[in-house]
């Protein structure tokens, strides 16, 4: 019997327990409250953001004239689906319906080359009667700086 009054007693406890965590609202007037709290603590948020990071606005600004200047200057785009290495031979022997494996898988993706520099990995896609590429990846600055090294 002192086991069943337990067991009553818990999911009462338990009740209690959420009530206290979340407080709901009983009429317009507290949900008005809450609201106004809700909202001056996310005011309050963004002015102590805001006040730590004005340089940074002000370089992206910064930043972001300079960019205007040269965003309407073409560049080059090639996409890569695969390479290999044949002799002079072999290159000679070329006519038309030659087939000449590549390095790559058929589901590997294609390296994107903007003026001659590795940008991004992607998958090959058809846009219509054309091919697309999908991006899967950017390459990031770290990683464009070492393949540059090694060449």
């Amino acid at each position: 019997m002192a086991e069943e009054e337990k067991q009553d007693q818990q999911p009462e406890e338990i009740k209690e327990e959420e009530n206290k965590a979340e407080p709901t609202p009983q009429n317009d007037e507290d949900l008005m409250k809450l609201w106004e709290e809700a909202m001056q603590a996310q005011a309050q948020t963004e002015s102590s953001t805001e006040n730590q990071q004005p340089q940074a606005t002000v370089q992206e600004q910064d930043i972001s004239k300079e960019l205007q200047r040269i965003l309407d200057i073409p560049l080059s785009i090639t996409v890569v689906i695969g390479t290999t290495v044949i002799t002079i031979k072999e290159l000679l022997n070329l006519r038309p319906g030659s087939v000449v494996a590549l390095d790559e898988s058929i589901n590997s993706f294609v390296s994107v080359y903007a003026n001659g520099k590795l940008i991004a990995k992607a998958e090959l896609v058809v846009v219509g009667e054309n091919f697309g590429i999908r991006i899967a990846e950017i390459i990031e600055k770290e990683e464009r700086v070492k393949s540059l090294a090694s060449h």
